[in-house]
């Protein structure tokens, strides 16, 4: 086959696959769109377990809101509710093997993803703490930058990191922990910059002046 053949060869298959995509495009059932409120509002349901006698199916869903153990008869029908909880979420795991008592777990713990640091002030003193004996030890590992650059002899450096290495961390968690603590107490946010303040219009009522200031003193 001459090159002028394998040109013409390579353009009648380019054209033939170009035909076949676009007639599979034609062809092709149109795709459903949703949109986010109805991508949102579903029901979801996990987990299946028979019953002893195989007549009901044992099951968690959040059709509430909150994941709760229901069962329905293994025919259909209405759901009936094993538990109710409006706060933590319920997973149902069996029934028991020989009648209808039902196995299912629960999360009680709680879970505070926005805490600060003043919510919790032993966790902050304890995570200074951690982190001052990390930087304690990375310091000492620079100890001959230090001394190149501050001509601090090494022996005075090992044991000013020795008392570091035990006496920072106590330092830094106690310093840590009472700042977490006063903050607490006080309600004060010193990262948030200048305090806010209600500015009162001129002339304004007696009674909206009143609320304002009232609503001042809550803050």
């Amino acid at each position: 086959m001459n090159r002028n053949n394998r040109s013409l060869f390579f353009l009648v298959l380019l054209i033939t696959a170009s035909t076949a995509v676009a007639q599979q495009k034609k062809t092709a059932a149109p795709v459903k769109e949703y949109t986010i409120e109805q991508f949102m509002n579903v029901t979801g349901v996990r987990g299946a377990g028979f019953s002893a006698d195989e007549s009901r199916l044992l099951f968690s869903s959040n059709r509430t809101g909150i994941w709760n153990a229901y069962s329905i008869a293994v025919g259909g029908g209405e759901w009936t509710p094993i538990t109710a909880s409006t706060v933590d979420s319920t997973y149902a795991v069996s029934y028991f093997p020989s009648d209808d008592r039902v196995v299912f777990t629960r999360d009680r713990a709680k879970h505070h993803l926005l805490e600060r640091p003043r919510d919790n002030p032993r966790r902050t003193g304890f995570i200074t703490a951690v982190v001052v004996w990390v930087a304690t030890v990375f310091a000492f590992g620079a100890s001959d930058r230090i001394f190149l650059a501050l001509q601090i002899s090494y022996t005075l450096q090992l044991w000013v990191f020795r008392v570091l290495f035990f006496v920072g961390p106590v330092v830094a968690y106690v310093v840590a922990r009472r700042w977490a603590e006063d903050l607490r107490r006080g309600g004060e946010h010193p990262l948030r910059g200048i305090q806010a303040d209600v500015v009162l219009p001129p002339r304004q009522p007696a009674d909206a002046r009143a609320g304002t200031d009232a609503a001042r003193g809550e803050g």
